[in-house]
């Protein structure tokens, strides 16, 4: 089991290389270090064998935990058999719902639950093949038991990660092409529902993503607050010795881009700097964020797979930033986290965590 530490008052391709580089000779056990005054806890221990590691999770109905591992591969230079499970408690083990040998377990794969008006689905993309660095994309139904393909990327544009909206829209970040040095991170929306596939399975939706604006630098991940405003935070800052951000837009503004009347532009949109120039001593940038209206937004700020931050923003009655405190760090890469019944989870390879928000009075950051 991975140490602990707790304080309480009791671009693509190079990219690619880079934080796969840094997540293969980095072997030993990160060490997650709780913020003065908060208790970071394990939730579910990593119970796969030495290698294989944990990138993305969510939570289904009655807590079903799911989540996506890969495997670290030194001969293959990246995390291969992309595979997702699902856990519904102590004591059963962990089932395996989909495996794919020849896929990525990359730390852009992203697995998230959507689905209000058909029941539950579960959303995972993995992380491409070594001739296909774009991502497919699979809805998973618990009723049905086997995953379909809602992206077959074999065209582009290629997307990146995943987030979603009311449960009826999917959202990614992404690029037109593999082109290096492009800069040129797009948001694309598609709605899972359609006339012919009306319950949000089984239906292939890359022809109908709408490019809602270019954003540039790296492709990272996206949340909603509860007003409509989206938050858009770069994967990582490029080009190198550049600022990485969080982008602010309205909902109108999001509304007239699912419109196509005016696309979503970074200009005058910075909300808050993940990191500045001299990110050697940063953070590279963000892998996964989320808004709950008792929290704000959280996002995990990272240095390839060399350190990590779990920072809570303020957002001001104005939409403007209030600024941020580091709730936890840790010397490996922190690659999701979620907000589930009070608590705020994140993991690192070795294990999932959580923050239990409510005996601590933060329904804001103070």
């Amino acid at each position: 089991m991975k140490k602990l530490l707790t304080f309480s008052n009791s671009t693509t391709l190079i990219v690619a290389l880079l934080l796969i580089v840094g997540l293969l000779t980095s072997t030993a056990e990160a060490e997650i270090t709780g913020a003065p005054g908060i208790d970071v806890v394990t939730y579910y221990d990593n119970p796969h064998e030495v290698g294989e590691v944990i990138n993305s999770f969510d939570f289904g109905r009655n807590g079903t935990l799911y989540y996506t591992t890969g495997i670290k591969d030194p001969e293959a230079g990246c995390l291969t058999g992309f595979t997702v499970y699902k856990w519904v408690g102590e004591p059963d083990e962990p089932e395996l719902i989909h495996y794919d040998p020849n896929a990525f377990g990359f730390s852009g794969g992203r697995i998230k639950r959507y689905g209000k008006r058909f029941g539950e689905r579960i959303l995972f993309n993995d992380g491409g093949t070594e001739d296909r660095m774009e991502f497919n994309y699979n809805c998973y139904d618990p009723k049905e038991g086997e995953p379909s393909t809602i992206i077959d990327s074999t065209e582009p544009p290629y997307y990146w990660g995943l987030s979603t909206r009311d449960g009826t829209d999917l959202w990614a970040a992404g690029a037109p092409d593999l082109e290096f040095g492009q800069n040129q991170s797009h948001i694309y929306y598609g709605s899972l529902y359609s006339d012919d596939a009306d319950d949000g399975c089984g239906n292939n939706i890359h022809g109908r993503m709408v490019d809602l604006g270019v954003i540039g630098g790296g492709s990272g991940p996206l949340a909603f607050d509860s007003a409509g405003n989206l938050y858009y935070a770069q994967g990582y800052n490029w080009p190198f010795f550049s600022n990485a951000y969080i982008y602010r837009f309205s909902a109108a503004e999001v509304a007239d881009a699912m419109d196509e009347s005016n696309p979503l532009i970074p200009e005058d949109h910075e909300w808050e700097t993940i990191i500045s120039v001299d990110w050697d001593e940063g953070h590279l940038g963000a892998s996964s964020m989320f808004y709950h209206g008792q929290v704000g937004l959280v996002l995990t700020a990272t240095r390839a797979h060399l350190h990590s931050e779990l920072r809570q923003y303020a957002i001001n009655p104005d939409g403007t930033s209030g600024g941020h405190r580091v709730l936890a760090t840790s010397t490996g890469r922190m690659s999701e986290t979620r907000y589930h019944k009070g608590k705020i989870y994140f993991n690192d390879p070795d294990g999932i965590y959580c923050i239990d928000m409510t005996p601590l009075g933060m329904t804001m950051m103070k």
